[in-house]
């Protein structure tokens, strides 16, 4: 018995010591938070493809920027198109692996149950927002390109002083919560966002104040699987992918 014992001790000291192949590090993915719910949704279906895990980590644009600058490695980047073309200025992705995957306007969340308010020009937007009791937007200090033209237009409007009070700052959320649950009038926000809350209904901005923002995607410059990513990057510029952007209400980018 104790020459067993002493065997299968051995035999475990040594399998201890033997060298075994790393795990396949996952494809990691940073996403603006403007395309949480389709990437999200579609996050299985990518480290099939792949064929390995598939780590997202969502933020605002500006701040995933910041964080790829600051020499966070990503092997895709899903980004607003303008915000991806400096990425590729700054030298982290690869300008000639730039896909454009959807596209979003910006706009108002109300309740769908309640009183539809008319914004249809600049004069009734600046009404509506003035009766307001509060208001929920993106904080613009964590650049998410919507959140820095919204506060522009605020600006614009000549009511910025007024609206500071009333307004609700938040970081990386679905602003439209918010008013279903009561505690806002009005949301500000993407359509897809606006539309992923239930309950709520999008009223685009007046035409001398919208913006359509286009979300792309690009192989980030020191990707640790290469490969992988491509492979991610030819689904996502998929019909697969255009299903579950359509689900969301989104569209897709008309090709050039």
């Amino acid at each position: 018995m104790r020459i067993k014992s002493f065997i299968a001790l051995a035999l475990i000291v040594v399998a201890a010591f033997v060298p075994t192949s790393p795990a396949a590090a996952d494809v990691k993915i940073v996403c603006a938070s403007g395309m949480r719910e389709i990437v999200s949704e579609l996050q299985t279906r990518l480290g099939q493809v792949a064929g390995q895990q598939v780590s997202i980590s969502f933020g605002e644009a500006g701040d995933l920027r910041r964080r790829i600058q600051g020499g966070e490695i990503a092997d895709v980047a899903i980004l607003p198109r303008i915000v991806l073309h400096q990425v590729a200025a700054d030298g982290n992705v690869v300008a000639g692996t730039i896909i454009d995957i959807s596209q979003s306007s910006i706009g108002i969340g109300v309740r769908k149950d309640g009183p539809k308010p008319d914004i249809s020009s600049a004069e009734k937007f600046k009404q509506v927002l003035l009766a307001a009791k509060t208001i929920v937007v993106s904080d613009p200090a964590f650049g998410g390109v919507a959140t820095v033209h919204v506060a522009d237009v605020f600006r614009r409007l000549g009511i910025t002083d007024q609206l500071t009070p009333k307004l609700k700052l938040t970081r990386d959320q679905r602003n439209a919560t918010f008013v279903a649950k009561g505690e806002a009038d009005i949301a500000v926000q993407l359509s897809s966002e606006i539309r992923a809350v239930p309950g709520i209904e999008f009223i685009p901005f007046p035409t001398e104040f919208a913006r359509t923002y286009v979300f792309s995607t690009a192989l980030g410059k020191n990707a640790k699987d290469a490969n992988a990513a491509r492979t991610i990057l030819q689904f996502l510029a998929g019909p697969e992918t255009a299903v579950v952007v359509a689900a969301h209400g989104m569209d897709r980018v008309a090709a050039k």
